[in-house]
Parts: C-alpha cells; structure tokens; sequence
C-alpha cells in the first residue's frame, strides 16, 4: 500500500512527507502492444513493485491488442483484459482504437456509442483519456491549437466528447499536452508548467487536461521502448519536488529511419535496467512511483485540501470530501482515492475518519 502524507496541519506548499520528492507514474499507449507482450510487460513492472498506467483500446484489426474488433466481437482474451482494467493495471482510455494500425477504419460516434456500451455493461470505468495517432484519426479531442481533431465538434460524425464526459472521463490529454523539457510539474493556478490545466472545447464542455512528459532523446516524435532509460534517467536526476507522469509506448520500438517496429522481446531492451533504477530510487523514500489515475487524485487532493476538521479535547474528527471543484470542473470522490493516505495529526489526540457519515473508513 503507498504510503501518502494527508497535511493537516501545516498548510504550506509541501507537498509530501520527508524524504520523499516526487511522485512518477508512467503512462503507456498501447499501439503496436501484442497482447503477450502486454502480459510480460505488466509482470515485469510488478516484479520491481512498479505499478505500470497501460491504455488500452476498444478497437483494432491489427496487430495491436484491443478488447474487440470493428463488428464489436470480442477478443479471446477479453476476460482477461477486463480484469486487468478492474485492477487499475490499465486505467486510461487511448482514443478507442487507430486509423492507421487497423488498415484505414474510421471510428465515428456511432461506433463509440457501442463501444461505451460495451464498457458500462462490464462495470468499466475509466477516468483518463488520452488521444492517439495523427490526422485520420478524427475522433481525437482538441486543444489549443485543434487542426484535424473532430471529437469535441458538435456537427460532426466523430463527436463524442459528450459521450466522455458522460461516461465519466475526469482528465484529457490532447496533442498539445507533452513536454519535452520540464518533467516535474504542480498544479498552479496561472497554469504555467501546470500538471493540470482547464480547457474550454469546441462544444462549451469545460475539461480538464494533465500534461505528459515527452523528452527529446534523438527524436522529436514519441518515445518508444528504446527512449525509455534516457527518460527514467533524466526524470529522477531532476531535482525538483512535485509530480511527473512520463509518456511512453513500451510495446514498440523505433528505428533510426524512424519508423516504429511492434517488441517481439522485451529482454532486448534493457527494460529491467531502467526498472532497477526505479526501484532503487523507490526504496530510498525518494520517489514513489503509482498509476496515473492516483496521482492525478493525489495532486488534487492535496492541493484543494478535501478535508475539513472538526478538533476537540481529546480527538480530532476529519471528513474527506466526496466532491471537489477542480476550476471549472467538479470531480466526484470516492472512498477509493484515498486509498493508501495516511493521518499525520497531534500526537496527544485520537482521529476519527468520516467519508459520507461512515465512520473511520479503512482506506485510511
């Protein structure tokens, strides 16, 4: 179980409990993935005691593994996969499929609305949604600068970002949303090297969008397996305090020419070198690293302190909120994201935990 610091009583800018300065998580895309690489990648990460932020997809007639194809049968592995999803090992949604890997299918609003179906009916819910691919790729949600993102378009036939939100999609990444040179960010209110940020969409929808850094390691286009130990290297030799959720694509490799190969063997990557400096950095207290779905509620907790006290003689009584205003926006909470949390309180003094009227919840 992690171990957080819920800051009571001293409200200053810390952000974590000594020694610790960073909290990592890293969130891979899944395209060119093959399922049994999936599978060892998902192994692999947990025997150095890494959690690892896989996406997945919905789609694909490719050789990227998908929870269903274009006629919505379901994979042979189906089962499987949902179960990873319940158990947080894949927690963020990447644009329901690709364009370009399943041989030129587009994915409307129609073929969405199917789709979600699909999910609500197996009791998935993803909070994080991320776009993928580039220009046909027209289901994409746009940013600053939208140029073929159609997603958030009301009058188009890729809109669905209603359906997101619906769904219960909290935190968007868009094209925009990646650093190549600051890898540790804090939520500020001026939203300069903001790890979140508000956005207002095409359609009115206000959302909220994360920032992933991306780094520039011989290339300006995404990072691939390969990229992987420069990135874990120059994250953790940062010395600054606060939050880092890294971009990857682990499931596939790019060459000089820069095209991108499918891994066939992920042992020829020196992927449990770069684990090792992790884990070494994780047990030193010095670093955490979680999924990014918890560290995105982590930062907002504790930066809009979701919790009110009420101190008496002997004891103290904390209530963790259930819903917070983030900007525009207001996210519901649960028991669950405050899992791993512990209470820092007067040494003198008793606590009692409450979380809608229930009475010293065990999250805590």
């Amino acid at each position: 179980m992690l171990s957080y610091f819920l800051q009571l009583f001293n409200r200053k800018d810390s952000l974590f409990l000594p020694p610790l300065k960073k909290m990592i998580s890293i969130n891979n895309d899944v395209e060119l993935t093959r399922w049994n690489i999936q599978l060892e990648l998902v192994q692999t990460f947990k025997n150095y005691n890494i959690p690892l932020s896989s996406s997945y997809w919905c789609f694909s007639n490719g050789v990227t593994w998908s929870l269903f194809d274009y006629n919505l049968k379901k994979k042979k592995y189906f089962s499987d996969a949902i179960k990873l999803i319940n158990d947080e090992n894949f927690d963020t949604l990447h644009s329901f499929g690709g364009y370009d890997e399943s041989n030129g299918k587009k994915i409307t609003r129609t073929l969405i609305k199917k789709a979600l179906k699909i999910l609500n009916d197996n009791k998935l819910k993803t909070k994080i949604y991320t776009n993928h691919g580039g220009s046909n790729d027209k289901q994409n949600i746009g940013g600053d600068i939208p140029v073929y993102q159609m997603g958030d378009m009301k009058n188009s036939k890729y809109y669905n970002l209603d359906l997101l939100l619906e769904y219960g999609i909290n935190f968007f990444w868009t094209d925009d949303d990646y650093d190549n040179i600051l890898p540790v960010k804090k939520i500020n209110q001026d939203f300069s090297n903001s790890l979140i940020k508000p956005h207002l969409t095409r359609d009115g929808s206000n959302i909220l969008r994360f920032s992933r850094f991306r780094g520039n390691f011989g290339t300006k286009k995404a990072p691939t397996i390969n990229n992987f130990h420069e990135q874990i290297k120059y994250v953790v030799s940062n010395t600054d305090s606060g939050f880092s959720i890294i971009y990857q694509h682990l499931g596939c490799n790019r060459l000089q020419d820069n095209s991108i190969l499918p891994v066939s063997n992920l042992k020829n990557h020196n992927l449990e070198k770069t684990l090792m400096i992790l884990e070494k950095k994780q047990k030193s207290g010095e670093l955490i690293i979680t999924t990014t779905q918890k560290l995105l509620m982590y930062a907002i907790i504790n930066y809009f302190k979701c919790w009110n006290l009420s101190e008496f003689k002997d004891s103290i009584d904390i209530f963790l909120h259930d819903k917070v205003k983030v900007f525009n926006n207001q996210i519901n909470l649960n028991e669950s994201d405050y899992r791993g949390w512990f209470i820092k309180t007067k040494k003198e003094k008793s606590y009692n935990v409450f979380f809608k009227k229930k009475k010293n919840i065990n999250t805590i």
